[in-house]
């Protein structure tokens, strides 16, 4: 689905990882947006004392770092590669000239978002 909006970018915003490497660093401040296009991410957060916990696996079409197109806070947690994953991965500019050449990815960015939102919301009941 969002692999289409971006045949004419001018930049090739689709990068693959291997595994175990960083695509986001938890604590940096950048604005930028991934989409996994194939494979899988992990969400993590590094503790004071070094030690990793993971939070959640995505996989292909999953979204992250939304929130950073929005505010400039740092990152409350680092994503990385569980095996090869390809992602586009897209800064604040990049977002906002997609969204602009291509308004229906804006609509499938909020359904995404939606998602994630009715997600959390299940995960609060649960507890």
């Amino acid at each position: 689905m969002f692999r289409s909006f971006f045949h004419s970018y001018h930049a090739n915003p689709i990068r693959t990882y291997r595994d175990g490497q960083v695509v986001l660093i938890q604590g940096e401040t950048s604005q930028a947006f991934g989409i996994i296009l194939k494979g899988q991410v992990e969400v993590y957060h590094k503790s004071v004392d070094g030690e990793d916990s993971v939070y959640r696996v995505l996989k292909a079409p999953e979204t992250f770092g939304v929130h950073s197109l929005l505010e400039t806070i740092p990152r409350p947690s680092g994503i990385r590669a569980l095996g090869t994953a390809r992602v586009i991965l897209l800064d604040r500019v990049g977002f906002l000239r997609t969204v602009h050449e291509h308004p229906q990815m804006a609509f499938q960015i909020l359904k995404t978002v939606s998602l994630i939102i009715k997600r959390m919301s299940d995960e609060l009941k649960q507890k």
